[in-house]
């Protein structure tokens, strides 16, 4: 049995959408900078970043309390073409409690787009909405099939 060591796309984008999280977690900011396209857009409800190193210093400051988990629920990937990609992830923040528990502090959707580099697949936007809120404009609607 023989071991193929490359990844389809789709698994690519699920691999660099599983790794954000845990870079994230692990507060490991200059890993979380390679997985970004410089000119990458990130909006949070009304909140909105460009580029690279405006994403990782608003998100480095966002981390002030213990480290919390992000927890992914599956994700879905549509190939637009051979380069670029569109991706769909429920999320679940866990933020530490009192006397040592965890509390859920929301659920959210990420709504990707990527871009194929010579370093790997790359987020060129990322929105993030919460069940409350609209989605923002620019976003990819999730898929039907």
């Amino acid at each position: 049995m023989s071991i193929n060591s490359e990844p389809s796309a789709e698994d690519a984008v699920r691999r660099l959408i599983a790794l954000y999280a845990f870079k994230l977690d692990d507060r490991d900011y200059t890993a979380l900078a390679t997985m970004l396209h410089e000119d990458c857009i990130m909006a949070v409800g009304t909140f909105r970043l460009t580029g690279r190193d405006e994403m990782i210093s608003s998100v480095a400051g966002m981390q002030t309390q213990e480290p919390g988990r992000h927890l992914l629920g599956p994700t879905v990937v549509q190939l637009d073409d051979e380069s670029h990609a569109s991706a769909w992830t429920d999320m679940v923040g866990i933020v530490p409690g009192p006397d040592n528990t965890q509390i859920i502090a929301g659920t959210w959707r990420y709504h990707d787009r990527l871009v194929l580099t010579e370093d790997g697949w790359l987020f060129t936007h990322r929105f993030l909405h919460s069940p409350a809120e609209p989605l923002m404009s620019g976003a990819p609607s999730v898929p039907t099939r």
